[in-house]
């Protein structure tokens, strides 16, 4: 018995797929009543990495707001670029030459689409959704419902993006078996997305972002934030 640590080792997954196992002599009493179940039967830590586990945050548009309006050169490039894989944007978005086009096309963001901007969508991607990327939720003759993001559709059929980040697959439905069709004011953007995220790192990815990966924004000079995060991979 004892609470251990886990982690994803495959490079870059350790920022978010991580945990702690417990085990317990006894699982159905654990599984009735977990907080009273520890009282009684204190569990060693087996390991001091759980010490420095970070904590889920649910980050609020307060929190970082006057942080990313007011953020500085010494920004890590590197990092920005690597938490744009960790953090799953390139599941739908598409920026140098990384990931997918489901989304809006980053590189051509309006430029009045600011740092903070960029924040609020991450933090409340529901909030205010392109009229280009609406789900429709649809329900076939035969009883299936399936919601996603439509990426074609002809006489005969329509193809959506159910969820580019379980199953980046598209789907083609046939028009003669669609029952219903309607709007759904969800994004396919989850929200949370940042919720594993340090508050530099966030930094690090709005700039990212915000500097449509330019690695010679004045943004990236100077600070010598940018580093190797390979030596954390271990």
């Amino acid at each position: 018995p004892g609470v251990y640590p886990y982690v994803c080792t495959y490079p870059g997954h350790w920022r978010r797929m991580y945990g702690a196992l417990y085990v317990v002599e006894d699982l159905d009493s654990y599984l009735a009543d977990p907080e009273a179940y520890l009282a009684a039967n204190p569990l060693p830590v087996r390991d001091d990495l759980l010490k420095d586990r970070r904590p889920r945050t649910e980050w609020k548009l307060e929190d970082l707001a006057s942080a990313v309006e007011h953020m500085q050169s010494g920004r890590s490039y590197n990092n920005g670029k690597h938490l744009f894989q960790v953090a799953t944007c390139v599941a739908c978005h598409k920026l140098e030459d990384v990931g997918s086009e489901f989304g809006p096309d980053l590189i051509k963001l309006d430029e009045k689409f600011q740092a903070v901007d960029i924040l609020k969508e991450l933090l409340e991607p529901s909030a205010k959704i392109n009229e280009k990327f609406f789900q429709e939720k649809i329900q076939t003759d035969d009883g299936v419902t399936v919601t996603g993001l439509v990426l074609k559709e002809t006489g005969d059929t329509v193809t959506l993006i159910v969820n580019p980040l379980a199953a980046p697959k598209p789907i083609e439905i046939a028009k003669d078996s669609i029952d219903l069709r309607q709007r759904v004011d969800v994004s396919l953007m989850p929200k949370g997305l940042l919720d594993k995220l340090t508050r530099d790192e966030i930094l690090d990815l709005i700039a990212y972002v915000a500097c449509r990966g330019n690695k010679k924004h004045e943004l990236f000079q100077g600070g010598g934030h940018d580093h190797d995060d390979s030596q954390h991979e271990h």
